[in-house]
């Protein structure tokens, strides 16, 4: 769907415009990697360590338990997905749109 959103806004854009949609989907995709490390490390500090840490309070849990379950999914990963698609649908319009022009 962004691949067909990007073709047809292509138009209304100038070429700068253009440029800033990959490098904003590839900011935020570091940024959304950046908010889940910082997720993922004040979960480990609220529990005490990771699951294979004798101090922590999931001690021989695992990852699938009722205290990890908020690392499946929530609005980094949400916004690492939304970012990937942007991006990838701007890369599949720049390939029709320089493959046409050939």
């Amino acid at each position: 769907m962004s691949k067909w959103w990007l073709y047809d806004q292509r138009q209304r854009w100038g070429g700068k415009v253009h440029v800033c949609v990959p490098l904003i989907a590839l900011l935020l995709c570091v940024l959304s990697v950046f908010l889940e490390l910082r997720i993922i490390d004040d979960l480990r500090m609220q529990l005490n360590g990771f699951t294979n840490d004798p101090n922590s309070a999931v001690y021989r849990f695992g990852w699938l338990n009722q205290y990890t379950n908020t690392l499946f999914y929530n609005v980094p990963i949400l916004l690492f997905g939304l970012s990937l698609s942007m991006l990838t649908g701007w890369l599949m319009e720049w390939k029709l749109r320089s493959h046409r022009s050939a």
